[in-house]
This record gives C-alpha cells, structure tokens and sequence, in this order.
C-alpha cells in the first residue's frame, strides 16, 4: 500500500494563530519597556529559546534593557504570559489534520 505516511505541519501560523499586539503590549508592561524595544528583544534572541533554551536564561537577558533584576514572580509572569501567546489555534487546521488522519 503507498500513499501518504506522515504530514508535518508548522506550529507558529499553521496550527495557532500569531500573538495579537495586545499580548506582546502585555509581556511589554511587565518589564516596563517600550514595545517596541521588547520585540527588538524578543525576537533578536528567540531562535535560541524556540531550539530548546530554558525559559528562565531567555527572560534573563531582558534585565539589562528592563534596567532591574528579574524576580522569580516576574519570571513566572513573563513565562505565563509567553506560553499564552501561542495558545490560539486555528481549528480549521485542527479539524483537517483529524480528518486526515482518518
């Protein structure tokens, strides 16, 4: 029998939805700092984070720009927050990928 064996599908953008500014506005807020600055931030160190850096190291290197140490409670906040971004999934995707799993 031949025919499709897998399928693999992006995450960011195929099975869930981009962050909305609001959330990136949020993350922002809780380091005081510019949006703009933040997503500098963000996404200047991100690859490394997404290949499997722990989160803690990834929040870390924000404290030099946010000018103050970060807490444990802050980080847990940020941490939260940041999982929260990737939490909009596209059920249309969804529903196809269990359909063709039939």
């Amino acid at each position: 029998m031949s025919g499709i064996k897998a399928v693999i599908f992006d995450f960011g953008n195929v099975l869930a939805f981009p962050p909305e500014q609001a959330q990136f506005a949020k993350l922002a807020r809780h380091l005081e700092l510019p949006l703009d600055d933040f997503l500098a931030m963000f996404w200047g160190h991100r690859l490394e984070y997404d290949r499997g850096e722990e989160a803690r190291a990834y929040w870390q290197r924000f404290a030099p720009l946010a000018g103050r140490p970060l807490t444990d409670a802050l980080l847990n906040d940020l941490i939260r927050d940041d999982v929260a971004l990737w939490n909009r999934f596209d059920d249309r995707v969804l529903n196809w990928a269990t359909r063709l799993r039939r």
